[in-house]
């Protein structure tokens, strides 16, 4: 990056479940999709670490029925076999 306020930082390999939805992010909706994903997984005992991060790709010029977002949550180790 030109920009020295930029770092780039090397991270561990992990495992995150993640749903994209798009529009405005609002808490009602925060919570909707929150709870989409700890659904998914209890049904598939998949064990969530730490808290829910989200991701916005669009800055706030875009039509909100246009922007994209994700919610992410770590997984716990998967055995991969």
């Amino acid at each position: 990056p030109k920009n020295r306020n930029v770092e780039i930082k090397e991270r561990p390999a992990r495992w995150v479940l993640s749903i994209r939805f798009n529009g405005i992010i609002k808490t009602e909706r925060l919570s909707f999709y929150e709870k989409i994903l700890r659904d998914y997984a209890a049904n598939h005992n998949l064990k969530t670490k730490g808290t829910l991060k989200l991701a916005r790709y669009n800055p706030p010029m875009v039509p909100g029925f246009l922007r994209r977002n994700e919610l992410h949550i770590d997984l716990e180790n998967i055995d991969e076999d």
